[in-house]
């Protein structure tokens, strides 16, 4: 306790010292013309003792090196704002592919039912260990700043997201530093409530829960705890620290929404016809992204990917990008654009052109080259050889030798490498194969071509198996090989399956991507 009671005086004489910083700050208001470079600026400028050497040296001497808390225990800085679901989702926190563990989640709104106390020091514990870091973020970018004068776009959006850290530890600090007194006890109809939804989130869902419905969960349940007053919500010191951060995190979301970035792609347009194969050109335009940063393109059909544009600066404009030779007819493409290793990772910049049509190039027929007949050479005179008596011999017929063709095997289809995993031997030209997705479901489709041709054509692979009837050639080998139509959520795509003929069947896995088909030859038993 007397060590707690110490970091509070240090951490009153710091905001002394500030001139009251830490709760000025909290009033700073973005300004509407503000880019970030020069809003970052503006903030070192006008309020600059927080990025001050003496500043850091004084948070260091007060809050050491945080709490250092596992990792798990970090995740209790939801309990910071957690009414706040719908406005995270404003800036596109669905799209983080974070999770929490259930039981982490579970024990969190347990204890903050039943240990309320203890479970809002773990709250004030997670924030400080988070805003330390956080704090120390924008405080290098600050002192680069004042060293170059120089600060570029992504400097500055760090600086903006980070600073909050340090807006925040004061009243995390009054947090740990209160005596929290008891919580209010609940009636048993409002108690009821909260646990059986509890109890129903522990059967729902699986081990692993997803921000975008950890958020809401967490939502619905702190309304019912502060719809009847209990467990953390009765705690007042919890209330005002709570009423804080409701404050810094929607000033947090409002900045992100401003600066968010954006793809616009301007060509190729709805009306435009590509041919395939040809080189192609794209434009795009973009808000909020260096120059220096990347932007993936993919082609769309029916919203599904058939190939992989590249990877470009973001330079505007990239031409010489060869379509693939197979591309079919059709009305329905789109281009997507997706920015890459964004500097907010709350939010990715994604943009989809309109419709456009893509069309195969017509063949180019071959000249007939003209035959050019030589002159015919003088006769020179033969030799006639003198007589010489011969014996007739019998003529025997020789025996044909069978010559046995190599067919080249197929190395590339639609611009894909292909490569062999084995080659296997089936009693009959009429086969059955069986498909299902191999380890976990995510979302693969998929189509399986026989010779060029194909025999399952987009399908959605499930853990169960789908079976179908091929017939083979007989004579020659048959190439089975997997074409990737998307990577699902767990690149690269990967099929078990399942050949079955007269005698038996054999397992097989094949992988696929955007690039590449894994295949197998497949001869009929003469």
């Amino acid at each position: 306790m007397r060590k707690t009671y110490l970091l509070l005086s240090l951490l009153l004489a710091v905001t002394t010292s500030f001139g009251g910083v830490l709760a000025d700050s909290d009033k700073l208001i973005t300004g509407p013309g503000d880019d970030p470079i020069s809003l970052s600026k503006k903030i070192i400028a006008e309020k600059p003792e927080p990025w001050q050497e003496k500043a850091m040296n004084s948070i260091l001497s007060t809050y050491g090196t945080g709490y250092n808390l596992v990792s798990n225990d970090e995740k209790y800085v939801l309990l910071e704002s957690p009414g706040m679901a719908f406005d995270c989702f404003k800036i596109g926190f669905e799209d983080m592919r974070e999770s929490i563990p259930k039981a982490l989640l579970i024990k969190m709104m347990n204890q903050a039912v039943e240990n309320p106390a203890p479970t809002s020091t773990m709250v004030a514990k997670a924030t400080i260990d988070i805003g330390l870091r956080e704090y120390q973020k924008a405080y290098e970018i600050a002192a680069k700043f004042k060293e170059t004068n120089s600060l570029n776009y992504e400097e500055a959006i760090t600086f903006l997201e980070n600073r909050y850290g340090y807006h925040k530890l004061d009243h995390a600090l009054k947090l740990v530093s209160n005596d929290l007194g008891q919580s209010a006890a609940a009636d048993k109809k409002s108690l009821k409530k909260i646990y059986s939804k509890i109890k129903e989130i522990e059967k729902k869902y699986p081990s692993e829960i997803a921000w975008k419905d950890a958020l809401p969960l967490l939502e619905e349940w702190y309304g019912l705890l502060e719809g009847s007053n209990a467990g953390l919500s009765s705690i007042t010191a919890y209330r005002d620290f709570k009423k804080a951060m409701d404050k810094l995190n929607q000033k947090r979301v409002k900045e992100r929404l401003a600066y968010r970035s954006t793809i616009k792609i301007t060509y190729p347009k709805a009306g435009v016809t590509w041919m395939a194969p040809s080189e192609v050109s794209l434009k795009w335009q973009s808000t909020n992204i260096d120059p220096h940063k990347k932007i993936r393109f993919f082609l769309i059909k029916d919203d599904v990917v058939i190939q992989d544009l590249g990877i470009y600066d973001n330079s505007k404009a990239e031409d010489g990008i060869r379509l693939d030779r197979g591309l079919p007819n059709g009305n329905n493409y789109r281009v997507m654009g997706i920015e890459q290793n964004p500097v907010n990772r709350y939010q990715v910049a994604k943009f989809a052109t309109p419709f456009f049509t893509i069309k195969k190039a017509p063949r180019k027929e071959k000249q007939p080259v003209a035959a050019t007949t030589p002159p015919a050479p003088k006769p020179k005179p033969i030799p006639v050889p003198p007589p010489v008596e011969t014996v007739e011999k019998e003529e025997v017929p020789a025996e044909p030798v069978a010559v046995k063709e190599e067919v080249p095997l197929r190395m590339e289809f639609d611009g894909r490498s292909i490569s062999y995993r084995k080659e296997l031997e089936v009693s009959t030209d009429e086969i059955r194969i069986s498909l299902w997705d191999h380890g976990r479901k995510d979302g693969d489709l998929v189509s399986i071509y026989v010779n060029g041709e194909a025999v399952v054509y987009k399908h959605s692979l499930e853990y169960r198996k789908s079976h179908f009837d091929i017939k083979l050639k007989k004579g020659t080998p048959n190439d089975l090989f997997l074409y990737a139509h998307n990577l699902g959520r767990f690149p690269p795509n990967t099929v078990a399956i399942e050949i079955v003929d007269n005698e038996g069947s054999e397992n097989i896995v094949l992988n696929s991507d955007l690039k590449s088909c894994e295949a197998v030859l497949i001869n009929v038993k003469q």
